[in-house]
């Protein structure tokens, strides 16, 4: 695959990805961006664009960054990125919305997406990595051969883009949890309830609330499962 070859001698993220668009297919899709998984999910700030996040230039969301950064600063980190990370095979963002479901304003992101003119994309998940394409239209007929293909080519990528970039890890918050809300969390990791919990610590009940509650504010979770969660991908519960 001549893209494997050449790719290797690339020295920017940028013109990675440019690569990537000229060896797809004509008629394709496009190449969106490419960004580092920091461990905690919520960590909005350590998606930093030329050092973490990287914008092919056919996307026009890299000229509304900053609004978009505000937009999850009000309404929260999109679902579709957490149904992302527990992912290894590509899926379509509607796909995705269909599997999620979502109600009220949950889906501001795809609002967000269409102002812009993605109507859908392919989301392509890798261990530290995450790679997107996008489509003015809806891919509601993308066969299995072209996403095996777009999947390939976005793991070279990938695995060029993530030689070339310097500790992203620098970029991530790490929280700082006390060793009781610790070992609180890591109870409620096993299955443990609230009052299971505290029976467990001999402490009363609203006491186990008031750490969970902490906990979730310093890892910036919206419930107890995703506070689990950030707390185990950050290495926080070893």
């Amino acid at each position: 695959m001549r893209f494997g070859r050449t790719v290797r001698e690339i020295k920017n993220p940028a013109d990675v990805l440019n690569a990537l668009q000229d060896a797809i297919p004509k008629n394709q899709l496009q190449v969106a961006a490419a960004w580092h998984l920091s461990k905690n999910s919520t960590d909005y700030a350590a998606m930093v664009p030329g050092k973490t996040l990287f914008f092919h230039e056919s996307v026009p969301l890299a000229e509304m960054w900053s609004d978009y950064v505000s937009s999850i600063q009000h309404k929260g980190i999109p679902a579709m990125f957490a149904l992302g990370r527990n992912r290894s095979a590509p899926f379509t963002l509607t796909e995705g919305m269909q599997e999620l479901q979502l109600t009220g304003d949950e889906d501001w992101f795809v609002h967000f997406f269409r102002r812009c003119g993605i109507r859908d994309g392919l989301y392509c998940p890798f261990r530290t990595w995450a790679l997107a394409f996008w489509s003015p239209e809806r891919l509601s007929r993308l066969s299995p051969d072209t996403r095996e293909l777009l999947f390939t080519l976005g793991a070279l990528a990938i695995a060029r883009i993530d030689s070339l970039v310097l500790r992203p890890a620098q970029f991530e918050t790490i929280s700082e949890l006390s060793k009781r809300e610790l070992a609180i969390l890591r109870l409620i990791s096993y299955g443990l309830t609230n009052a299971e919990t505290a029976a467990h610590l001999k402490i009363a009940p609203e006491t186990v609330k008031h750490h969970v509650k902490g906990a979730m504010r310093k890892l910036k979770a919206r419930d107890r499962t995703e506070a689990v969660a950030s707390a185990i991908r950050q290495g926080l519960m070893k």
